[in-house]
């Protein structure tokens, strides 16, 4: 959760901007849990600018405003004193911040506090209540809770796959390492991106295209082929395989016996189910 005080900072008139990425001050006590790929909304508190200082706008409803994609580990800040800050309310140098992209901005449609509080009074006192820091942690329930209530998708809500980057599985590797800590819907994407990319096709290639599950079992383990004349074979992951995520190809009969939400330690999100 990160958590704006609309008289310190002036998110309405940032977020009338529709911006894709900025920088976050973030509490010390909670720098060492961020990482790359985790999820947060953005939670704006009591309005009390005075008119003037809300040069005309109206004073913002306490909720939700924002859900954000964090883009990095926790990094000592250079600083935050631009326009939006109201004067002498900026960080100074060196304070704990993470790189976000922002996935939604809901400006014009908050999920207010009151109506939080209403439909969930079961999530978290702090979400409901605030908490007078800049950032502070909430269980996954609470975030879906929000989700929910502000109608989306869990699957979709961090976008498209990740763009331009090297098919190698030496690539693939460092996105595991980078994204250990990424939420279950970062790590569907991500692997979405991989099975579907350049690298899932180098995993089959190497793989000769048979389905390693078939052939540890005798069976035939090439499957029908397309209309490309390649062996129909999926790239994917299994938690359950030594070591953690290793990478195999299946066919069509494993596919979906491997298919759960992704769990903590694996990024392709593959895991055999119980």
């Amino acid at each position: 959760m990160l958590v704006c005080n609309p008289r310190k900072w002036a998110i309405d008139k940032f977020l009338a901007a529709h911006p894709t990425s900025d920088t976050w001050g973030i509490r010390p006590y909670d720098a060492p849990k961020f990482a790359p790929g985790q999820l947060a909304i953005v939670r704006v508190d009591i309005d009390r600018r005075s008119l003037a200082e809300r040069q005309g706008r109206k004073p913002l409803v306490p909720g939700i405003y924002a859900i954000c994609e964090i883009e990095s580990s926790s990094f000592p800040g250079t600083g935050a004193n631009d326009a939006h800050w109201a004067e002498n309310a900026g960080r100074a140098p060196g304070w704990p911040t993470v790189g976000i992209r922002y996935l939604r901005n809901y400006l014009e449609r908050p999920l207010s506090v009151e109506r939080l509080r209403k439909e969930r009074p079961d999530v978290s006192p702090r979400l409901l209540d605030g908490f007078q820091a800049a950032s502070f942690p909430i269980e996954a329930v609470d975030f879906h809770a929000v989700l929910e209530l502000l109608g989306e998708d869990d699957e979709s809500i961090v976008g498209a796959p990740m763009q331009n980057e090297a098919p190698t599985l030496d690539r693939l590797a460092a996105l595991e390492s980078k994204f250990m800590n990424a939420s279950p819907e970062v790590k569907m994407r991500i692997g979405k991106s991989i099975e579907r990319g350049p690298i899932g096709a180098e995993v089959k290639r190497a793989n000769n295209y048979r389905c390693q599950l078939c052939e540890a079992l005798g069976l035939e383990s090439i499957g029908f082929k397309k209309r490309n004349g390649e062996p129909y074979v999926e790239a994917s992951s299994c938690d359950a395989c030594p070591p953690e995520g290793s990478r195999i190809t299946v066919c069509y009969k494993y596919r979906d016996p491997l298919r759960k939400p992704p769990s903590r330690g694996s990024l392709w999100g593959r895991e055999r189910k119980n």
